[in-house]
């Protein structure tokens, strides 16, 4: 039997020749009823208080599952977006070694035209100055002729 404020309200006790004083035994009961019905109201607001509780609680596990989720994907996104940032450096660096040996072997090749320009005009260079040397030593020898005759 649940022990309710009512069920001790309407209790009827037997009397018997040297029982309790009746009046004594109902203000008793009735201070008894008071504090059951306090400890029961507090009781009930105390469970409720637990139910609000329990919903906040299973509500933040809720948000914190969320953003735990939200957590992992922002990672896995970061690692996407960091490998592809580094295939791109990659990429990019292939392209501009690329473009600096192809450059290095144009600059080669036109040190190497330069060269042969070079040797080519100092060839000619030695021979226009033989020219002039042969052509020189033709006056002297045609000055010097004149004079001795």
């Amino acid at each position: 039997m649940q022990i309710t404020p009512e069920v001790i309200e309407h209790k009827d006790f037997k009397t018997s020749l040297r029982g309790y004083d009746k009046k004594e035994v109902d203000i008793f009961l009735d201070e008894i009823i008071e504090e059951f019905e306090d400890v029961l109201q507090k009781n009930q607001k105390l469970k409720e208080e637990k139910e609000i509780l329990l919903n906040q609680l299973a509500h933040y596990k809720k948000k914190e599952n969320e953003l735990n989720e939200t957590l992992i994907k922002a990672q896995e996104s970061a690692d996407k977006l960091v490998e592809r940032a580094k295939a791109d450096y990659e990429a990019k660096m292939k392209k501009a070694n690329t473009m600096l040996q192809s450059a290095n072997i144009d600059k080669y090749e036109q040190g190497k035209k330069l060269e042969e320009k070079y040797n080519l005009l100092k060839m000619k260079y030695l021979k226009y100055r033989n020219s002039i040397k042969n052509d020189l030593r033709k006056q002297l020898e045609i000055l010097d002729r004149d004079i001795v005759e």
